[in-house]
């Protein structure tokens, strides 16, 4: 009789013990020493950031690169990359959820170039620097629904989503050869095509440039839990978007024949685009879930 009361207990201990580590769509759910689920469940939250723009930044300060920016930047003025910086997730069932993620970044370039400067007679060993200063600023916003599938810490998962992008960018220029009557041509640097020049209209500044785009893209990837609820985890994605450029201001400067001139340029006409693309290169990140 004990040894029935005994095996008795042992199983309903057993059945008990696997129906606490299954979640409710019937996979087993590992449990840590300590007791917690190591996957997460329905209802939970999750905050991740993506690591990739960060990597991107320290891997630049050792190998010289100048690309540098600010802040953290998370898409290009093409605006065909989705992946977001931080974002949260809720879990709907235990094998699906719901997540959002925020693209946000401030991008400053400074391009000196040095040209010869202005002199009776030319010295190429005397020179002068033009600047360019830009700044982008990105802004974006998404969401995707997404579906898990795995064993075990490994889980795969896939979905779509949308992402809606906005792009500011401006710019100003500095020469140091000024325009006078004295040399109405002064060599330059034309920053836009890459070499240098003299005469004809040059840019001041650019302002108000912006675009926007929305990309519809799917979305698969995997994550891998290094310890309960924690995760990490790479992703790619391929989308359609479509674009619009609103031009901005530019203001020239040239000689008139008489005397230096500034004038503000019409805008040019606004270009639209879709396409159907890789949407990003992928990300890399890590997922805190509670």
């Amino acid at each position: 009789m004990k040894k029935i009361t005994v095996m008795l207990m042992a199983l309903v201990l057993t059945v008990s013990m696997f129906a606490q580590e299954n979640n409710k769509d019937g996979e087993v759910n590992m449990m840590s020493k300590r007791g917690e689920y190591i996957l997460p469940v329905e209802g939970d939250f999750a905050l991740g950031i993506n690591a990739l723009p960060m990597v991107n930044y320290f891997g630049n300060l050792f190998n010289g690169t100048a690309g540098n920016s600010t802040g953290f930047r998370t898409f290009t003025h093409t605006l065909t990359s989705t992946t977001p910086v931080l974002f949260g997730k809720y879990y709907l069932t235990d094998k699906t959820a719901i997540r959002a993620g925020l693209l946000i970044g401030v991008y400053n370039e400074t391009d000196r170039q040095n040209v010869m400067m202005n002199q009776q007679i030319p010295d190429p060993k005397v020179t002068v620097t033009d600047v360019m200063k830009s700044t982008e600023t990105d802004l974006g916003i998404g969401a995707d629904y997404l579906m898990y599938r795995g064993k075990g810490r490994v889980q795969g998962f896939y979905g779509g989503g949308i992402t809606l992008n906005y792009t500011k960018t401006k710019a100003n220029y500095t020469y140091g050869n000024l325009i006078t009557t004295e040399f109405p041509s002064p060599y330059w640097f034309d920053f836009a095509n890459g070499t240098t020049t003299s005469g004809g209209d040059r840019i001041l500044s650019i302002s108000d440039d912006r675009s926007i785009g929305v990309i519809l893209s799917g979305v698969v990837g995997v994550e891998y839990f290094i310890a309960p609820k924690i995760s990490i985890g790479g992703e790619f994605r391929l989308g359609l978007y479509t674009g619009y450029d609103m031009k901005g201001i530019t203001t020239v400067e040239r000689w008139t024949g008489t005397e230096r001139e500034i004038e503000t340029l019409p805008k040019a006409a606004n270009d639209g685009r879709i396409a159907f693309r890789n949407a990003s290169t992928g990300s890399l990140f890590m997922m805190f879930h509670f």
